[in-house]
């Protein structure tokens, strides 16, 4: 898959990613922060991801929620989420 990796500096070690792959219609995705430090600006003023698909399900992460449970915390959490490849996706930092 592809993963969009942003950060609030110019140093890699603390990233928020927005990985994705699409298949045969179906775009699966979800937000990691397995790599995003617990003091970032991201955590401090939250983010979200949301789709123009009634269908699929939004992620939200509220501000200084270091463990958001909308986005991977750990390799082995389940936070994939599926919509339509044809859904535009809206990401919200802050």
């Amino acid at each position: 898959g592809i993963s969009i990796k942003m950060a609030t500096t110019t140093s890699e070690s603390s990233v928020l990613q927005f990985e994705y792959t699409e298949s045969e219609g179906t775009l699966w995705w979800d937000l990691s922060s397995i790599n995003l430090d617990s003091d970032s600006e991201f955590v401090s003023s939250g983010f979200a991801v949301t789709t123009d698909d009634s269908s699929c399900s939004a992620a939200s992460c509220v501000p200084g929620d270091k463990d958001c449970a909308d986005s991977y915390q750990n390799p082995d959490d389940l936070d994939t989420r599926s919509c339509p490849s044809s859904a535009a996706f809206t990401m919200t930092l802050g």
